[in-house]
């Protein structure tokens, strides 16, 4: 006979075989070999100790353990190509013990046949804006380099060589890169421990986030914003034109202890128009598809809370997300979730 523990060889023979097992649920199997006409029962018999408590059962169901948890393949997120042939889903598949497997499967969404299956620095691929290839980064010979997939032949090409470090997004109109790239703040002195506001206790506070531009084509770095403040891309619009970035500093004094300043850059010309200035309660914005309005999310109490819904001497909650939309035209903010009771984490 040979004796399987959760699928592993244990013993082979008719001896005993002893085991030390945590507290859950094991699957058992007994292979045996009998004679032909002979009685094909076999007798099991455990003997617990230290006082275990040990139930036994042939049925397949059993209870949902810690195992079922941290083990097994999940689904980190999913999403369609710009043509809506293809969709690309990322897993993660853990195995007892903790090695990790991360991988991407395209698959046709009309009859959901895997088209290929990519590993490595691809199986974390996104899909291009307007044209329906993937796209991921890996350390070439001159540095990082930027590769797209065809989801179908497989087939790569490198679109760019020596990429600057830092995060990106390609441009609806893929032809230039918007960069976040971080630069080293002030170092404190060793002799004295200085905290300029309380968020300076935490690590890496004093360094600055800033956007550059990356020209496909040429492959020139062109920085576009500077200060004291980090600035963060919120979007660009359909045309490629129109950069949507904001940036924010403390105002430790009234909720929400930071203000938040909202900009358009036009990239042909580099002109910037302020849209918000020290906004209170607010937190990124999209442009619209035809780049005519913005969606902002924020809590009830932004814009003087038009679209706040509480009773008569509460406090709102400025984790309660809500959205407006916004007229770049007129300036006009309408409240698009003021009856919506749920808060809004995300918005498309």
């Amino acid at each position: 006979m040979e004796i399987y523990v959760n699928g592993r060889l244990e013993k082979t023979g008719n001896q005993k075989i002893s085991l030390t097992l945590e507290p859950k649920s094991y699957q058992v199997t007994i292979k045996s070999l009998a004679r032909k006409n002979h009685p094909d029962t076999i007798r099991v018999a455990m003997d617990m100790k230290y006082g275990a408590v040990l139930t036994t059962s042939t049925s397949p169901k059993r209870p949902y353990m810690l195992d079922d948890v941290t083990d097994g393949k999940r689904i980190q997120s999913a999403s369609i190509s710009p043509d809506g042939k293809y969709i690309s889903v990322q897993f993660a598949e853990t195995f007892p013990g903790g090695d990790k497997h991360n991988y991407s499967q395209i698959l046709d969404r009309n009859t959901g046949q895997v088209l290929s299956e990519l590993e490595g620095n691809a199986g974390g691929a996104r899909w291009m804006p307007k044209s329906s290839h993937l796209y991921y980064t890996k350390r070439g010979m001159k540095g990082r380099d930027l590769i797209t997939i065809d989801p179908v032949t497989r087939s790569e090409k490198t679109l760019a060589y020596n990429l600057p470090e830092g995060s990106f997004r390609v441009s609806p109109t893929e032809d230039y890169l918007l960069f976040t790239i971080q630069e080293k703040g002030p170092a404190e002195r060793k002799d004295i421990q200085e905290v300029l506001v309380p968020d300076d206790r935490q690590p890496n506070w004093r360094n600055r986030m800033f956007i550059h531009k990356y020209d496909l084509s040429t492959g020139m770095l062109q920085r576009l914003t500077y200060g004291y403040h980090s600035a963060f891309v919120n979007d660009i619009s359909q045309d490629g034109r129109y950069l949507l970035f904001s940036s924010s500093e403390p105002f430790l004094t009234a909720r929400p202890f930071r203000r938040l300043s909202l900009y358009q850059m036009d990239l042909q010309t580099l002109q910037t128009d302020t849209i918000l200035a020290q906004a209170k309660f607010v937190n990124r914005a999209l442009f619209s598809p035809d780049g005519k309005q913005l969606l902002i999310s924020g809590s009830g109490d932004a814009f003087d809370g038009i679209g706040l819904r509480i009773n008569e001497g509460q406090t709102s909650n400025t984790s309660d997300g809500r959205l407006f939309l916004y007229n770049l035209t007129d300036r006009q903010v309408t409240p698009l979730t003021t009856e919506f009771n749920p808060s809004v984490d995300r918005a498309v």
